[in-house]
């Protein structure tokens, strides 16, 4: 009959019961996209990777965590090393004295950043693998000699 559906049209809509909703009694109207992104973004812990001004932040290896700084001309960078042309290089050789080629970790076919060379390496840390496919006490050394560090299968497979 008309007159029952105007006074269940008159009437409130039942609540809810609470595991529906938001506990209040209400239930959200829809999913919102950037509350899906937060729970996403909770599953993911990132290291802070501070880039130079003229560098951004880069995810190379699909992790959803930037690790590399990469300048506009899209090569990487060091997060202290500036992305100016001068500075860049394939080797040592082409860095003043005092200076090394310092390439983003693992990458030593890349073009580096010419970075001042660690001096007096006291905490020798654990041994690492350059891009020469020598093994050196520390990451501090073998940047003291003009090395990178490589991967460590490179100095598995004698360089």
């Amino acid at each position: 009959p008309p007159e029952l559906l105007t006074a269940l049209a008159a009437s409130e809509p039942p609540t809810p019961p609470d595991e529906w909703g938001l506990g209040d009694g209400t239930v959200p109207e829809r999913c919102e996209p950037e509350a899906m992104r937060e729970v996403d973004a909770m599953e993911v812990e990132c290291e802070e990777l501070i880039c130079p001004e003229d560098a951004k932040a880069a995810d190379l290896d699909g992790d959803d965590c930037p690790e590399t700084c990469m300048c506009p001309d899209d090569t990487p960078t060091t997060s202290d090393t500036p992305c100016s042309e001068e500075e860049k290089c394939t080797t040592t050789k082409g860095c003043p004295e005092g200076f090394f080629c310092a390439k983003p970790e693992g990458l030593c076919e890349a073009i580096g950043a010419c970075k001042k060379a660690p001096v007096g390496c006291e905490d020798l840390g654990d041994p690492v693998c350059a891009c020469d496919g020598k093994f050196y006490e520390s990451e501090c050394i073998a940047n003291q000699l003009g090395q990178t560090v490589a991967p460590k299968a490179l100095c598995d497979q004698g360089g």
